[in-house]
């Protein structure tokens, strides 16, 4: 898995104009089905505020064993399924849900399952397959697709810190690092950076599970004035 760095090379639009036309966009077939989720934090207009922090590095070494066993991917997937726990869901209707449901199909989010320790809430890991009908730029993902799954992937850490009680999101703030070219599989992970009182700072980021990072992201999240009144999951997960 890729580790984080404080500095990153900025990617220039120039570089895509320089470059050949993008490959013909490739065809995803098999069955599809979305196996797990998560409940996003919701947008609050709480204003933009500008913070900083180091992301942390390697957190997920060490943590609790995976259900099921590792090498059933085949990918950077085993590495994660032998030291995370994959998350089962407790609801079954997703329909409202603009990631596992308005987005779950083909072509669009065709399978994501969200791995975690059990002894250290602190930290997400999910893993999206997307299709190649999410683009902006031809075989290129959308950004406001990003945007929206790391707000999602960010929301699981406050799920998890906030035992269920979840939070809003009030600034979220993106750095684009690269293309992701679609269809293709990837590795979205956030992590609580800081508490203070209602505000929660957690960091994230999206990659190709192999080194490669696409976006990096920071978010302040706040917590609820009142938790609501029935939790998500009563594990205190999402």
């Amino acid at each position: 898995l890729g580790q984080h760095s404080g500095m990153w090379r900025p990617t220039l639009l120039a570089r895509l104009a320089s470059r050949r036309p993008f490959l013909a966009k490739g065809v995803s077939t098999g069955r599809r089905r979305v196996s797990a989720g998560l409940a996003m934090g919701g947008l609050a207009g709480l204003g933009g505020l500008a913070f900083g922090f180091s992301p942390a590095v390697g957190w997920w070494l060490g943590c609790a064993s995976a259900e099921g066993s590792a090498g059933q991917f085949g990918d950077f997937e085993d590495d994660i399924a032998s030291k995370l726990e994959l998350h089962v869901r407790t609801r079954d209707d997703d329909s409202q849900h603009f990631i596992r449901g308005f987005l779950s199909r083909p072509g669009g989010i065709e399978k994501i399952r969200y791995y975690y320790d059990p002894n250290d809430k602190t930290h997400v890991a999910c893993v999206i397959e997307m299709g190649d009908a999410v683009c902006g730029w031809p075989g290129v993902a959308h950004g406001g697709l990003s945007a929206a799954i790391l707000d999602d992937v960010i929301g699981g850490t406050m799920w998890l810190v906030s035992g269920g009680n979840g939070g809003l999101t009030a600034n979220l703030q993106i750095d684009y690092r690269a293309p992701v070219m679609l269809p293709k599989k990837l590795l979205v992970k956030s992590w609580l950076v800081n508490q203070e009182r209602r505000k929660v700072y957690i960091g994230a980021s999206i990659e190709d599970g192999n080194g490669k990072l696409f976006c990096e992201a920071k978010a302040l999240m706040i917590r609820p004035r009142k938790p609501p009144s029935n939790k998500v999951d009563p594990s205190g997960f999402w």
